[in-house]
């Protein structure tokens, strides 16, 4: 009966940390606020594998920055410079959007995902 109560015991400390963890992913959906959906996937990865997003690096964009063209899908930044998302890069920093808004994930000052619209956007 000792040991059981020994679980007993221990119980709480792994409920304790169960809530930590769910507080702290709470808290990390929450910083990222609108883009939270290509944080949390962790398939979303640019050419160099690496994950498209960190906590404020992707955001939505106006639908005016972007132009598709053969090559594939041309970035107006906030500069004014044009960058190409390659077509070849589908799945390596080029994916469709999840609710039809244009996204852009910029980390330190490259580019390196684009969640375009599946509807024309």
């Amino acid at each position: 009966m000792g040991a059981r109560f020994g679980e007993l015991i221990k119980f709480p400390e792994r409920a304790g940390l169960a809530a930590s963890l769910l507080v702290g992913a709470t808290i990390a959906a929450l910083a990222h606020g609108d883009a939270a959906w290509i944080m949390e996937n962790p398939r979303y990865v640019d050419r160099d594998g690496v994950h498209c997003c960190g906590p404020s690096d992707c955001r939505r964009e106006h639908a005016t920055k972007f132009r598709e063209t053969a090559a594939g899908v041309e970035i107006v930044t906030g500069a004014g410079d044009v960058v190409l998302m390659p077509r070849a890069l589908v799945g390596q920093g080029l994916y469709p959007s999840t609710d039809d808004d244009w996204w852009v994930c910029i980390r330190g000052g490259v580019v390196r995902c684009v969640f375009k619209p599946t509807t024309g956007g």
